[in-house]
């Protein structure tokens, strides 16, 4: 349509009243926004820091001064030139032929979408002086045109009246977008002369992108050629009119620009520069569009009464199999309703159907029965007597009740599970989609879940389908298990089997000619009294053997001697425990070595997670006959066919402000040399903190075989440390020795000998080891010493100086800050504490002469940097809480045939949660800061206070028990209280080829670095809803599997900082040993790194960290 339709430029300003010099005496009547203006002399309109455009510039003159009407502020510009036919003579010398490729680098460094210019060419081997012809065909890459000639000449043929322009563009300023528009609005007839316009280009404008576009208003117009010539200089123009409109680069000028412009090739993601704009961009999500019919379905609610042995099992597997026996009685009798019972939904408390069950009239809500289930206690089997009702049915309407989240939610989940048959925590699995790697064995899968989110500013129901994998180990249960026995023998062989498996879910992977099958259990006790030969109450043959039955159901030949499991199943209508051989069991935990490789087997590239989610839609048709859509149906639910679009913005390049010797150098982060693997680390080669030295005593502790190398090393620390004028000077140094293995003890003798607060230990270690790094940070962690460990020889000069920085960090100042005032203006001025706050949970085992005990453990970190933005400082604090959970008996001495595991509740915690364990120390920890910075003599004027979360539901489980409690803790002074949830499972992709034109196809690459969005954002979890929030992407990572961090504001106080996109992502560049941007926060990460630190090293007892310690960022 480029000829058919006058040329539109959409500026998509929000101007207001602008200076506006009038260069000529011809009049200019200005109204509002939304009024068009009529412009006929120089207009220059600054919007200083406009979230949309920075600078713009509208030059207009005709030689006629004839009126051009302009309208601004969301209306689409249009520039008509009503030209005469005027000739123009042309002179040209020097005139260069091309028939080959040559090289045009133009960037446009305004632009995140467009950094050089390349053009498909023809050469023309008939016209006098125009060497090259280039067809209007725009994405093209295979000619590009030298910047060092002094003159480009663009003609058109346009097909109409003889008429000739000439453009002169004189554009010294680099990163401007030249566009010509000349429309014939006469519409007068077709096949006309030609018409001819030229563009020239300054040579010192290198950083231009010229457009220009030749319009006619008749609608037969032919087809626009577009003429590139191109000469060493133009001796003579005569011009009769001439038009120029230089706009600065905005977004919203690009977005019209790139249906005409050519795509530009790109070495890496979208690169950033200094001068970035916030440029509005769309992304596609993994959401899909959810379909509510205006439907009723029908909600049972259960209850179970106990009988005769019955009593409270472990999980709810039971209860689902009770309410299966209770529909298979209210359907005895009916086979007709046999579709109805398969799509009824057993939840433990209630029974979803889409119709009414087909109960006696007069008791349409009410049905109870007498249902028996067969258990063992040991190995005396015994009937479990229970009376299951139902109790009262609850009428929901799926498209408008307030409930509907819930049921919406577990039906996806149970049509889903059609073709995923397997749950994992949150994950459906099907093990049929399985890939070996070495000793590892991947699974695919999906996490699903249903809710309302913000799309194109309307609230819009969706389905998140997000893929998933499940790591497996290629090692069976029974090689586990002859590695206990062969390092602990038999006395203490079931204790530690226990250790390492029960209450763990494990896998069957039983390969044949239809396939791979398989279930998933879940570990209750290991027995190894139990024979191969021993029978098991087959139905079909009570005298079948485990060996015999495994022989001919999988022609698997059983070790004579092997542990046997017992376990419940995780999926199916079945729960009651079983017990299988260890030789058929797959943990699904892995070791610490084979953890190690998971970041690359589990890690899927954005093309990949796109094609996962359309091939699982496509076997929700396939698989059983559409069983799974049959079931949605049923419930007035569909799923849409195409991934939904959402809006963001690219945020402007982060400018870190690196110390200098009593001032800040500003390194800007979106320059091409600091974007690479480096990230900035080479723009810290003049980090000088001119700070205040404090003398330290370094002992450095290492092994005899490694002194000569690491003393080295330690030299170039130092010379580091000494180069980049650090605080930390080491006055004293001391070498203490330990032998192999004995670093542990080493460590623990050193913590009596010198003072915590005037050493710092180096401990060198032979090589990455686990067990040494523990001990080393478990005995001087405990006795409040800063340690640095190294684990493994280095000859790269660059790592040394990254050790030195994060050594001068630990002493609790960071290597580099940013000046949060300049992407958050609301903070100038202002004293702010920002908080982060995450938590860490491992186990710790108890051991007694009568049984085992497995009792989880939560570490709360806390940090807080107070930060004064008018002189740039920001002075940190941190602590951290311990909490214990529940615990579990993993295995019983003192009775053999004792009952399955029992869980009970630690004696302090009522067994708290994690989310419980941020929520009861969480305000203690604001009220510890705030005295902590008034002590100091610091003003607070607001906080910023954010917490990790793992999922959803800890979102809204944040939202009602901490925002009032932080509100008693800090009195009146305003804060912002939000849940960070790092891994949440919503992806939002490019198509590459769009933006990155080295891919061949339409290949999907991650959202680039910047990229902020306040859509997409779940407003539901459950039935809870969840206040707005926003994510962020702090990572440059195109392919990789590194994911937005999303933000939910629980609480906005007046007075705080109004800008949380724009500060965090700033943080992101902040954690002191990282020269990037990383997915995390400062605050956050920093609070992550402590969580899971401590909760690592053992040192749980330490319920809170030493006093000389909290000011240190010993973390890291």
């Amino acid at each position: 349509t480029m000829a058919e339709t006058p040329a539109m430029i959409v500026v998509s300003l929000p101007v207001t009243t602008a200076a506006i010099h009038a260069t000529t005496a011809a009049s200019l009547p200005v109204t509002t926004a939304e009024t068009p203006v009529m412009i006929v002399v120089s207009l220059p309109v600054t919007l200083a820091e406009s979230r949309l455009v920075t600078t713009v510039v509208i030059p207009v003159m005709t030689a006629a001064k004839k009126k051009i009407p302009v309208t601004t502020a969301e209306t689409p510009v249009m520039i008509v030139v009503n030209h005469p036919v005027i000739p123009v003579i042309l002179a040209m010398t020097a005139v260069t032929h091309a028939t080959s490729d040559v090289s045009l680098p133009v960037t446009l460094a305004e632009s995140l979408l467009v950094t050089t210019v390349a053009i498909p060419a023809m050469t023309a081997a008939s016209h006098h002086a125009i060497p090259v012809m280039i067809d209007v065909n725009l994405p093209a890459t295979t000619v590009a045109i030298p910047a060092t000639i002094a003159v480009i000449l663009v003609m058109i043929v346009a097909n109409h009246p003889a008429t000739l322009a000439t453009i002169a563009v004189s554009l010294p300023a680099t990163s401007v977008v030249s566009l010509l528009v000349i429309s014939d609005a006469k519409k007068k007839t077709v096949n006309h002369p030609a018409t001819l316009a030229m563009i020239a280009v300054n040579p010192l404008a290198t950083s231009v992108v010229s457009l220009l576009v030749i319009s006619d208003a008749h609608p037969h117009h032919q087809a626009t050629t577009v003429l590139l010539v191109v000469a060493a200089a133009l001796a003579a123009v005569t011009t009769a009119a001439v038009v120029v409109v230089a706009v600065a680069a905005s977004a919203a000028v690009v977005a019209v620009l790139l249906p005409l412009a050519t795509r530009m090739p790109r070495r890496s993601a979208i690169r950033e520069t200094a001068s970035t704009p916030l440029t509005s961009v769309y992304v596609t999500s993994n959401y899909l569009p959810l379909h509510v019919a205006n439907r009723e379905l029908y909600q049972y609610r259960t209850s179970f009464e106990f009988g005769e042995n019955a009593e409270d099992l472990a999980g709810d597997r039971w209860k689902f199999d009770l309410q299966h026996e209770l529909l298979a009685r209210i359907f005895r009798g009916k086979p007709e309703l046999r579709q109805q019972e398969e799509m009824c939904i057993c939840l433990g408390q209630f029974i979803l159907s889409p119709v009414k069950l087909p109960l006696d009239a007069g008791h349409e809500d009410t049905f109870q029965a007498e249902v028996v289930i067969f258990d063992k206690i040991g190995r005396t089997p015994i009937k479990r007597h229970y009376r299951v009702s139902l109790s009262g049915v609850q009428t929901i309407n799926i498209a408008q009740s307030d409930q509907k989240w819930f049921a919406i939610n577990n039906v996806l989940d149970a049509a889903f599970r059609v073709v995923f048959p397997h749950k994992v925590g949150p994950k459906l699995i099907d093990l049929n989609q399985r890939t070996e790697h070495g000793g590892i064995v991947v699974v695919r899968g999906v996490t699903i879940a249903a809710t309302q989110t913000s799309v194109d500013g309307k609230m819009t129901p969706v389905v998140q389908i997000s893929p998933a994998v499940r790591v497996v180990s290629n090692q069976t249960c029974f090689e586990g298990c002859k590695q206990i026995l062969a390092s602990c023998g038999t006395s203490r062989a079931k204790d530690r089997m226990a250790e390492r498996y029960v209450k763990k879910k494990v896998c069957t992977m039983y390969g044949g000619s239809s396939g791979v099958t398989g279930m998933t259990y879940r570990v209750v006790d290991i027995d190894l009294t139990k024979q191969i030969t021993d029978t098991f109450g087959y139905k079909k043959d009570p005298n079948m053997t485990f060996e015999g039955y495994f022989k001919m159901r999988y022609n698997i030949s059983l070790s004579p001697s092997q542990p046997f499991f017992k376990v419940r199943p995780t999926t199916g209508h079945k729960n009651r425990a079983v017990h299988i051989p260890a030789q058929v069991l797959y943990p699904m935990e892995l070791d610490d070595s084979q953890k190690s490789q998971l970041p690359t087997l589990c890690s899927i590239y954005p093309q990949d997670r796109m094609a996962r989610i359309m091939d699982a839609l496509e076997r929700l048709k396939t698989t059983l006959n559409g069983q799974a859509l049959n079931m949605l149906e049923s419930f007035g639910l569909s799923i849409g066919a195409e991934p939904l679009r959402i809006k963001g913005q690219v945020l402007r390049p982060i400018e870190v402000l690196v110390p200098s010797g009593g001032s800040f150098r500003p390194v800007n982060t979106g320059l091409a040399e600091n974007q690479e693997q480096l990230g900035f680390a080479r723009s810290l080669g003049s980090l000088n903190h001119k700070g205040t030295p404090t003398n330290y005593t370094l002992v450095h502790l290492v092994e005899p075989r490694n002194e000569g190398a690491r003393s080295r090393a330690i030299g170039d620390i130092e010379g580091t440390l000494r180069q980049m004028s650090s605080s930390t000077v080491f006055a004293t140094k001391k070498t203490v020795h330990f032998q192999s293995g004995g670093v542990g003890i080493a460590a623990r003798d050193l913590a009596t000998s010198y003072d915590p607060t005037k050493t710092i230990i180096v401990a060198s270690l032979h090589a990455k080891e686990t067990g040494p790094y523990k001990d080393v940070k478990s005995a001087l962690g405990a006795s409040g010493f800063l340690s640095q460990v190294i684990a493994q020889n280095h000859t790269n000069n660059v790592v040394f100086k990254m050790i030195a920085q994060q050594i001068n960090a630990k002493q609790g100042s960071l290597n580099w800050v940013v000046d949060i005032t300049k992407t958050c203006p609301s903070a100038t001025g202002k004293n702010i504490v920002i908080i982060g706050v995450d938590v860490a949970s491992g186990n710790k085992y108890i051991e007694t002469e009568r049984k085992m005990e497995r009792m989880d453990v939560h570490v709360v970190a806390c940090v807080a940097f107070h930060v004064n933005t008018a002189t740039k400082a920001w002075t940190h604090y941190c602590n951290h809480y311990v909490a214990y959970g529940k615990k579990e008996v993993l295995c019983r001495t003192d009775d053999p045939d004792a009952a399955e595991t029992e869980t009970t509740l630690s004696s302090e915690s009522q067994r708290i949660t994690s989310t419980g364990a941020v929520s009861k120390f969480l305000p203690t920890f604001v009220s510890e800061v705030r005295n902590h910075y008034q002590s100091l003599g610091l003003n607070i004027d607001s906080y910023v206070i954010a917490r990790g979360s793992a999922s959803d539901g800890e979102v809204a489980a944040a939202k009602r028990d901490e925002t009032e409690a932080i509100k008693s803790a800090i009195g009146s002074t305003p804060f912002v209280h939000l849940a960070a949830q790092r891994r949440n499972n919503t992806r939002m992709h490019f198509k590459g080829k769009e933006y990155l034109p080295r891919f061949a196809n339409d290949s999907y690459v991650n959202a680039p670095r910047g990229f902020v969005t306040t859509e997409g954002v779940p407003a539901v979890v459950g039935d809870d809803s969840i206040t707005a929030g926003f994510y962020v992407n702090g990572a440059n990572c195109t392919l990789g599997h590194a994911k937005q961090t999303k933000f939910n504001i629980l609480h906005e106080g007046p007075g705080t900082v109004k800008e949380l996109p724009e500060l965090f992502y700033a943080m992101s560049f902040m954690f002191p040993n990282k020269p990037d941007g990383l997915p995390y926060p400062l605050p956050l990460k920093c609070a992550d790194k402590y969580a899971n630190l401590f909760v690592l090293l053992e040192v749980n007892e330490i319920k809170t960290l030493p006093q000389n310690l909290r000011t240190k960022l010993h973390y890291i």
